[in-house]
């Protein structure tokens, strides 16, 4: 069995795949404008008053997954983040794989609304092998987040309405790198 199973839903619109789903119904149905589906032998609405992301009874967070890769051949320190649109995030991921994987996290308490729009730092490296102590101590002085590309995860919790209209990187070149 794979460690992860998902359904892919299909746009006859857009004759192609369009959307991933963490569910796996017995079957589909689709009449009118309704969707249906079955789990266990229970008949299930979709898109109907039960909220965003509210899937077979269990309350589900959205997830949105992103690369940043602006100059590609350029390394670059990767300082901050800034977020166009409403509603905070429960949680960002932030993740880089070359020349060594990185990773670190930015939760509510660190992001601040400026005139609309969202901003926090990127914190170091939560798993720096040249700093002792704790995941949050790393991420406070640890090895800056350094790579050509910057792999985001960004998290809502499913209560919280949000959009998102744009995203912004900032950075610095890395030195020494043209």
């Amino acid at each position: 069995m794979a460690d992860f199973e998902e359904t892919i839903g299909y746009s006859e619109v857009k004759d192609r795949f369009t959307s991933r789903f963490g569910f796996i119904p017995e079957g589909f149905v689709h009449l009118g404008k309704n969707l249906y589906s079955f789990l266990n032998k229970r008949l299930f609405v979709h898109y109907g008053n039960s909220g965003n992301n509210h899937f077979y009874g269990v309350e589900h967070n959205s997830k949105i997954r992103l690369v940043c890769n602006e100059v590609p051949a350029t390394v670059k320190i990767f300082k901050s983040i800034r977020i166009h649109g409403t509603g905070k995030p429960s949680k960002i991921v932030l993740k880089t794989s070359h020349p060594y994987p990185q990773e670190t996290d930015i939760f509510p308490d660190e992001m601040k609304v400026i005139e609309g729009d969202i901003y926090a730092p990127i914190l170091n490296d939560k798993f720096s092998p040249n700093v002792n102590g704790s995941e949050y101590q790393k991420m406070l002085s640890g090895d800056p987040m350094r790579s050509k590309r910057l792999e985001i995860e960004i998290t809502y919790n499913h209560l919280t309405p949000f959009e998102l209209r744009g995203l912004t990187i900032g950075y610095i070149r890395s030195p020494g790198h043209p």
